[in-house]
């Protein structure tokens, strides 16, 4: 009997009288491999190809399916490395030798985002007349990824950088596309003016008072102004000049140094001044007494003369140990008096 024959008596006998009589098989099996797979790379950049056995569709003409045996190239628990495809070869055999062969890819990818740490923050200063800065270079960030870097970038490539802060976004990408971002704060100052310095807060009993601050620099000019109540000046220009306040109560005043307009706009700086006019009738302070007592006595009633408002009085220490329970109250109770002389004002 022919080849042709054997096989065409084992199709008939697999209809009619069971496989137990089926001539010799000279018919492979078939198989069906799955579609492509994928395998996620760790973060050595690495992964392991699993069994794909269980997912092959065998078919034979004589042996049963669950009895057809199924081998995989590469085995599982090969490790690949790296972005790339291997290709897995699934070989089907039936009971007679006879086997058949299919192939699919496994694409190993990653999908692990990079690292990245921006440089420091940066602060310049713009050259005198102008409205930007040139920084040269504003650092390397720091960048890793489980397999490579493939690009480093930020949305700022030009080296001129305007007045005020300007956000840097850098932006790391892998070999797989996977990107992470930080940002970066350049921040350029104006070329401002010397410093206005008022001078120190005081209080007075005169409508009347000589104020004193810092002189501008050549080319600059100053400028007194009211901030919180009315009054007038001798010469608001003027560093040094004298003020005059309307009615008793509490002033600031503002010293103001302005510069040239460079650009992006005119360079100014300030410094205020608080007044605490009291009207002219306001009460002369009055401590009380001096007294004397004896230890283990360490606390006292203080004395002092009452206040009218706006005035306002204040207890401190000038000599030894003291606590006031209120230092703005004229009898204001004072504890933790030691041995020895004590002098509050």
């Amino acid at each position: 009997m022919n080849k042709l024959a054997l096989a065409l008596f084992c199709i008939l006998c697999n209809a009619s009288i069971g496989f137990a009589q089926c001539a010799p098989d000279l018919l492979p099996p078939t198989i069906t491999c799955p579609i492509n797979q994928t395998v996620f790379l760790n973060a050595s950049c690495s992964g392991v190809i699993p069994s794909y056995v269980a997912m092959a569709v065998v078919n034979d003409n004589c042996t049963l399916a669950n009895d057809i045996i199924i081998s995989q190239s590469p085995a599982a628990g090969t490790v690949v490395s790296g972005v790339g495809t291997t290709q897995v070869t699934l070989t089907a055999t039936d009971a007679s030798g006879n086997f058949t062969i299919c192939t699919f890819n496994v694409n190993h990818l990653d999908n692990i985002q990079p690292t990245i740490t921006c440089p420091e923050n940066i602060t310049a200063y713009a050259a005198a007349g102008m409205c930007t800065a040139t920084i040269a270079s504003l650092g390397t960030p720091t960048t890793a990824d489980n397999c490579s870097v493939a690009a480093v970038t930020n949305n700022h490539p030009s080296t001129t950088y305007p007045v005020g802060p300007t956000t840097v976004i850098w932006t790391v990408t892998d070999a797989s596309g996977n990107i992470t971002t930080c940002t970066q704060t350049v921040t350029v100052i104006e070329n401002s003016v010397e410093d206005a310095i008022a001078p120190a807060d005081f209080e007075t009993c005169n409508a009347t008072n000589t104020i004193s601050a810092n002189e501008p620099p050549a080319g600059y000019s100053g400028m007194w102004s009211f901030v919180q109540g009315s009054g007038s000046f001798a010469d608001a220009t003027s560093a040094n000049t004298t003020v005059t306040f309307n009615s008793p109560g509490i002033f600031i005043l503002q010293w103001t140094i302005s510069g040239a307009d460079n650009g992006c706009g005119i360079p100014t700086s300030s410094d205020l001044l608080t007044v605490t006019f009291f009207d002219s009738n306001c009460a002369q302070a009055n401590a009380g007494a001096d007294m004397e007592m004896c230890m283990p006595q360490n606390s006292v009633a203080m004395n002092a003369n009452a206040i009218a408002l706006p005035a306002l009085g204040q207890w401190s220490v000038i000599t030894g140990m003291a606590t006031f329970a209120n230092v703005n109250s004229p009898t204001t109770m004072v504890t933790g008096l030691e041995a020895g002389i004590t002098i509050l004002r």
